[in-house]
């Protein structure tokens, strides 16, 4: 047993490994992201001042014009330092066709629209993030304003503070709408944590991403009048699903500006409700900017497919479902499953299609079918509000749902524990689901604050961990099998679990009770997330108190299979509690790889089968084959134990 206990162990420490390489790579600005990123900030910086130095075709500020061809020049220097792919020969032909339209003194417009394509492009192709993972905070930005930047720009953030004087070029005022009009959230921040070359503005590195975010907006706010605000607040409850689409929720409001978003038309409704929303971004949480980022990184992935860059398109296509759509699951769920179950097939399909290279032509129904599939999910979510006991429904059985399996595994593992008269290592077991629902909870934080955790690498988490849990899990129950012969189990219980075997025990039962912990609250509270959102302030209490009743139902399972298992004779009870925690290995084998599916790390086969979430069966030949060769191992486990070892022990 002993060399077999070391494998297990090194598979697991391997999967670890996996698991933490991944965390070290979590931040999505590696060095060709964050020199990508510097593009897209000197383009905004180039797309905001442009103006200010040339004129009807005159130059009117040497200096700044001698900036603007400066700025340009590295821009292009830094795009030719990126990687080339199939997509990199539009990009620098953009960015050569906008250094020609400065050096012609061309119209403050076209050098504008050129700058702002080539940044959307840009943002596109090397999938930047644009958006906060959660809803800045005027406030702190204030206070951070206050803080850093008031001796340049000001108490009231106009240019005026008492160390603005002398400085060439002037600080910026930001109640200047004509130019600030022009200018993103994502592009301010940029400029907050790059600073700029050849001015006084120096760069705040030091400020986390969300910090980051914080100040953007409080920056982008301040500029507008206020009874413009309650206009815009007045006419947004009126109709917030269709305003939220039009400015495509907080995604649209970061990465756009104004003049984007309102696209130059005279719309005094548009301007007003823009107006308001950037004051209060928490009102654009909804569906709608999911499902469109969702549509996005489709289209995009079309593209670049038909460009010949299947790669990339395959990315794309990954991060469709999982920074998109995977957001609304859980509403969807709650309003028609065989829709989201009928989406997540269709974009399973797709992302194999463009996996296995077919066709342009075998490809586009596919892309056309999902994208008709998300304008319906929209319709269903936008017409269809969260009823109060739709809403209890859906936290009680998101909670149900991720929290079973892990309540399954410590239940069973602490009653085996007390059956075998080993208390003395219930404080390690129990240790060890607790330290999972801090590091869960300090997971979910560090995502929201510190780093970008993408769906993939969300998805990679938990296909990593779930598959460290099956290695553990049957181990455990082929052991579990072997004592079920009595006199072996008398042996057993003489040695009392003794030496290297014991210490082996306390790591795996402290282990699987961690991994089987972690990898499900993580998951949980994004699902929340989701839900608080769908519910609205409205739905919020009947989702707490379906939360309340889930965790109800989570102890009286605990507390019934602690009870039950107290009782059954020792023969049944390591029987039951061999086939329960081979069962969550099966099942556990079956959502891993569905995970790993979904992060893009290895390919789905769609196969003819039933579709079981319960169980953790789902119609893919990866996952089918996983979980039917450890049936077979368990049935090899049975015939082994109950009739091989038999005949031998008879023979001699």
């Amino acid at each position: 047993m002993l060399p077999l206990r070391r494998s297990l162990w090194l598979f697991s420490w391997l999967l670890l490994f996996m698991l933490g390489v991944q965390f070290a790579i979590a931040a999505p600005q590696g060095a060709p992201a964050d020199r990508a990123q510097r593009v897209v900030h000197i383009l905004a910086y180039i797309a905001g001042d442009y103006g200010g130095a040339v004129d009807d075709g005159q130059v009117v500020s040497p200096s700044e014009y001698q900036e603007q061809q400066e700025f340009s020049r590295q821009a292009q220097q830094l795009l030719q330092s990126l990687p080339m792919d199939a997509g990199s020969q539009q990009l620098h032909a953009q960015m050569q066709s906008l250094i020609t339209a400065i050096g012609e003194k061309a119209p403050a417009e076209r050098v504008r629209q050129e700058a702002d394509q080539l940044r959307l492009d840009l943002i596109t192709h090397f999938n930047l993030q644009t958006a906060p993972q959660q809803t800045p905070s005027l406030s702190n930005g204030k206070r951070l304003f206050q803080a850093n930047c008031i001796a340049c720009h000001g108490i009231n953030a106009d240019g005026s503070g008492p160390q603005a004087a002398g400085m060439d070029p002037a600080p910026a005022n930001f109640r200047d709408k004509d130019r600030f009009d022009t200018i993103s959230p994502f592009g301010l921040s940029n400029t907050i944590h790059f600073g700029v070359s050849g001015t006084a503005m120096p760069g705040y590195g030091q400020f986390s991403q969300q910090e980051l975010w914080d100040l953007a907006f409080y920056l982008s706010a301040i500029r507008y009048d206020p009874q413009q605000i309650e206009k815009g607040k007045a006419l947004f409850e009126a109709e917030p699903s269709k305003w939220v689409e039009r400015f495509q929720g907080l995604r649209g409001l970061s990465a756009q500006s104004d003049v984007q978003l309102l696209g130059n038309r005279n719309d005094p409704d548009a301007r007003a409700v823009l107006s308001y929303l950037r004051q209060e971004p928490e009102a654009t949480r909804s569906i709608v900017p999911s499902l469109t980022l969702s549509r996005e990184r489709l289209n995009a992935s079309w593209e670049a497919y038909k460009a010949a860059d299947p790669e990339r398109a395959y990315t794309l296509a990954v991060s469709a479902y999982l920074d998109g759509f995977e957001a609304v699951e859980p509403a969807l769920n709650a309003v028609d499953r065989d829709l989201r179950t009928q989406i997540e097939t269709e974009m399973g399909l797709y992302r194999n299609a463009l996996r296995n290279r077919l066709d342009v032509a075998e490809v586009e129904p596919l892309h056309a079918r999902v994208l008709a599939s998300l304008d319906q999910a929209q319709d269903v979510l936008t017409s269809t509000k969260l009823s109060p006991t739709t809403g209890f429904l859906s936290a009680f059985t998101i909670l149900l749902r991720e929290g079973l399996e892990a309540v399954l595994v410590v239940a069973a593992i602490v009653t085996l524990l007390v059956r075998t008269n080993r208390r003395d290592l219930l404080t390690r077991v129990h240790a060890g689901w607790i330290a999972a629902l801090f590091m869960g909870v300090l997971t979910w934080w560090l995502a929201r604050e510190l780093i970008q955790i993408t769906g993939a690498r969300r998805e990679v988490i938990e296909g990593v961990t779930a598959m460290i849990a099956v290695v553990i899990l049957f181990s455990i129950s082929y052991w579990l099998i072997a004592k079920l012969e009595v006199e072996k189990w008398r042996r057993f219980l003489h040695e009392k679990i003794q030496k290297a075997s014991g210490k082996g025990s306390v790591f795996a039962l402290a282990g699987v009770t961690f991994i089987a912990v972690y990898r499900e609250i993580f998951e949980t509270v994004l699902f929340y997330q989701a839900l608080w959102v769908q519910a609205g302030p409205s739905g919020h209490t009947p989702v707490l108190y379906g939360t309340l009743a889930a965790f109800v139902a989570l102890l009286g399972v605990v507390w019934a299979i602690f009870k039950l298992g107290l009782k059954l004779p020792l023969r049944p009870f390591f029987a039951a509690s061999s086939a329960l925690i081979y069962l969550l290995a099966f099942i556990f084998a079956g959502k891993g790889i569905l995970a790993l599916q979904e992060a893009g790390w290895i390919s789905s086969t769609p196969v003819s089968f039933v579709r079981i979430d319960l169980l953790g069966i789902y119609p893919n030949l990866e996952g089918l084959m996983l979980q039917g060769a450890l049936t077979l191992a368990m049935l090899f486990a049975l015939f082994h134990t109950f009739v091989w070892a038999p005949r031998v022990r008879v023979a001699h």
